[in-house]
């Protein structure tokens, strides 16, 4: 008797048996399972496909507890990091946060790869650098400043025209400030 050789893939449809299939096994040196292995080799890969996932999904799980358990979210430095790392508490291919230097970010992304911290390129921005890029002034009465239905995006006219809102990343930014415009 052999064995099926699955593969961990998720099969989209599974074959359905009917009375005109006929009852067809793997037959040596023939290519292929025959149609009567067929929903068992589909339903096998399947399986094989979610055990997988649920191992993944339950290292991640196991992973974020750590940094939780770990007291430091983000990481205040790298050295913090790599300890974390070191420890196993931050698997291979996590994500993870680390305060960053730069003025302008709150937090650096990086990713455990071979051990080590490798930036991902990715920031929070800062409360500082929100401030200074939107630079209101209560005082200023040469703005017209309206806070949106969602509560969240505020829309910011210049003297000019000029529109600039907060609350929204940098590419639906430059399409807002183009919107009316066209």
């Amino acid at each position: 008797m052999s064995n099926l050789q699955e593969t961990p893939e998720w099969v989209e449809f599974i074959y359905q048996l009917t009375e005109e299939t006929p009852v067809l096994g793997k037959q040596e040196g023939v290519p292929g399972d025959g149609p009567s292995n067929l929903q068992a080799f589909q339903l096998a890969c399947r399986t094989l496909y979610l055990k997988l996932q649920q191992a993944y999904l339950e290292n991640q799980l196991d992973a974020y507890n750590g940094i939780i358990k770990s007291g430091e979210l983000p990481f205040t430095n790298i050295p913090a990091a790599q300890d974390a790392i070191n420890a196993g508490k931050i698997p291979e291919g996590s994500l993870f946060s680390v305060r960053s230097a730069n003025p302008d970010y709150w937090v650096d992304e990086y990713t455990n790869q071979g051990g080590a911290p490798v930036a991902t390129g990715k920031h929070l921005i800062s409360e500082a650098a929100i401030a200074a890029r939107i630079n209101i002034d209560e005082l200023d009465e040469n703005l017209s400043k309206s806070l949106s239905l969602d509560g969240f995006t505020t829309e910011i006219e210049t003297e000019s025209g000029e529109k600039y809102f907060s609350g929204m990343d940098g590419s639906l930014q430059e399409l807002a400030s183009r919107s009316g415009k066209d």
